[in-house]
This record gives C-alpha cells, structure tokens and sequence, in this order.
C-alpha cells in the first residue's frame, strides 16, 4: 500500500500524540509499511523542526525496520 507524502507527515506528527493507543496504531501502520518507507522516515528524521519524542521514536521505528529487512533479506 503506497501513503503520498501529506499522509506520511501526518502519521509522523501523531507518534507524539497524547494517547498511547493512538501512537501504538501508528507505529504498527509505520512498521507495516515496510523497508521501503526508511529514506523517508531518515528524512523526516533530520528535520530540526521535530519535537525530541518525535525523533526518537522516528529512531526506534527506523531502526526496528532494518532488523526486520535484516532479518528477512
């Protein structure tokens, strides 16, 4: 499933979000998407503009995606 970049953003702003369930679904729907979504979540990574807890579960997230590319390939 392809997300165009709006919905990507949006997901990235909600790993911040003030309820716990709303961030575990959009880690899941992160984690869904694959390796492929790695460059942009690097992309999103870098921008200063980011809150601390934005970045680092952009971090965790990219990184848990390696492993599991790891893992599979």
């Amino acid at each position: 499933m392809e997300l165009r970049d709006s919905e990507l953003k949006a997901l990235v702003s909600l790993l911040d979000d003030d309820d716990s369930e709303v961030v575990t679904m959009v880690e899941s729907k992160i984690k869904s998407l694959g390796g492929n979504i790695i460059p942009y979540l690097e992309d999103r990574w870098e921008e200063s503009s980011l809150s601390p807890v934005i970045q680092r579960k952009l971090e965790d997230l990219i990184h848990d995606l390696q492993f599991n590319s790891f893992e599979k390939g």
